[in-house]
């Protein structure tokens, strides 16, 4: 119960059961819109009014902590506010003492994709105290506006909620060699000792794992697996691949700072490798690119000619869901969430380290309710396009055809 500071009512916002999630943790997870609920209010004393504003809000915040003084961030994302039926209304407008008033409230958006509640779960969510987004339901009772004035605010109360809205997994990020944030492919000199000569040069190449699917109540999510293509490019033929390769990885979350979480450090007892011979010359020496010297020309058929051992790594793995809560991935104008798959392989003799950087997707399923309240909406919606229409001509008056007169 929320109480206002006049003391004039007991304000209070009760949720409704539909689209809506008890879990043992959170016991205010909305899966989405709609948001429903009522408004209920308990005038401690007669209290005339004008009419009673409901406001569904959205509001991220962020805060960057400067040499002198902290610089903060607000941006509200989303606002409904429901309009209130007269009828709802008691006739005169007036509030009396001991007796109780219910108004019901439903917000639907089905335009927009929403932010998930960042910085208000009971579980760790990474979110850090510079950023925060949140939803809430206001509840205002306005009196009388004077003219050129706003209307007073006679009381009002909120109620924060926690939105984890179904969000559909994106396509593959494009990335280039000149991305500062990922590391698709590393290449590192092979040694036998520290002082010895090169063994040969080793090549990691990864693609953007399948995303990861969260639960609608955030305590389980999918396995997923990354794909890594190695090569091995011997300085002499007669030496062979690295023996092993240990991967060791860590999953970092991005908000405009970072921080990490252990996945799994595997132990690869045997790759497979596999050999790619010398390619076939081609015996007249024309270039069908016009740019190509002799000098391009020579060096590209020198790589073509190395002989090469190829292998591909299927690495699987998941996340801890129980102990953590793992947004999903988005964007917005003050803060995004994005996840990195920081993944090290220890090859050779020597134990080099090869790293590679991997984006990595978090999407939510949608629920069954969701799903069922999205088909009632759509239903709902075709009804209107396809009910009939009446088409009449309009009343028209009687045309005089008469010129106008001059005064």
């Amino acid at each position: 119960m929320y109480c206002c500071a006049p003391i004039l009512a007991c304000f209070t916002l009760v949720k409704r059961k539909r689209a809506f999630l008890e879990t043992r943790d959170e016991q205010d997870l909305y899966l989405g819109l709609p948001i429903t609920g009522d408004v209920i209010i308990n005038p401690l004393r007669d209290t005339r009014f004008e009419n009673v504003e409901i406001t569904f809000i959205g509001l991220s915040r962020t805060k960057v902590m400067a040499t002198q003084v902290a610089q903060r961030s607000s941006h509200v994302f989303l606002k409904l506010t429901m309009p209130v039926s007269d009828s709802k209304y008691p006739v005169p407008r007036i509030f009396e003492q001991g007796r109780c008033y219910t108004i019901p409230f439903n917000f639907v958006e089905h335009h927009m994709r929403l932010l998930p509640s960042m910085g208000g779960w009971s579980r760790d969510d990474f979110a850090p105290e510079t950023a925060e987004i949140e939803y809430y339901v206001r509840a205002r009772v306005l009196g009388e506006a004077d003219a050129g004035h706003r209307p007073d605010k006679i009381f009002e109360a909120q109620k924060s909620l926690l939105v984890l809205p179904a969000s559909p997994e994106d396509a593959p990020y494009d990335i280039t060699s000149k991305d500062v944030h990922y590391t698709m492919t590393k290449t590192k000199s092979i040694r036998k000792g520290m002082f010895s000569h090169k063994l040969g040069r080793f090549t990691a190449s990864a693609s953007q794992p399948p995303a990861i699917h969260l639960s609608a109540d955030t305590r389980s999510a999918s396995d997923t697996a990354v794909t890594l293509q190695l090569a091995f490019e011997p300085s002499a033929s007669d030496i062979a691949p690295p023996p092993s390769t240990d991967p060791t990885s860590l999953l970092s979350p991005r908000i405009a700072y970072k921080t990490s979480l252990a996945l799994f450090n595997t132990n690869v007892d045997r790759v497979t490798w596999r050999l790619r011979g010398a390619a076939v010359r081609r015996d007249s020496g024309y270039s069908s690119d016009p740019a190509d010297s002799d000098g391009n020309s020579s060096k590209k058929q020198a790589a073509q000619d190395k002989t090469a051992h190829l292998a591909t790594l299927y690495i699987p793995f998941d996340v801890p869901a129980k102990q953590r809560v793992l947004l999903p991935t988005f964007h917005s104008c003050l803060v995004s969430r994005t996840y990195a798959l920081h993944l090290t392989l220890t090859v050779g003799p020597t134990n080099t380290t090869v790293s590679l950087v991997i984006p990595v997707q978090i999407a939510v399923e949608p629920s069954d309710e969701s799903i069922v309240l999205d088909d009632e909406a759509i239903a709902e919606d075709v009804d209107e396009y396809l009910t009939p229409r009446v088409i009449r001509v309009p009343d028209q008056e009687p045309v005089q055809h008469i010129l106008p007169g001059y005064a």
